[in-house]
């Protein structure tokens, strides 16, 4: 099986700590890849909302 989490942020916050306990039973029987935004995916949203103070 192919596990692929895609974290909206760095931060090991609520939501880290839930997907941990959710891929638990899953490590060494899965293939796991996680991905971390924005340093995975650079051009990937960042949350600065300069976007909204340019027009964009």
């Amino acid at each position: 099986m192919k596990i692929t989490v895609i974290n909206g942020t760095e931060k090991h916050g609520v939501t880290w700590h839930l997907k941990e306990i959710f891929l638990e039973p899953f490590q060494g029987k899965a293939e796991i890849t996680e991905f971390s935004l924005p340093r995975d995916c650079p051009s990937f949203c960042s949350g600065c909302t300069s976007c909204l103070f340019k027009g964009e």
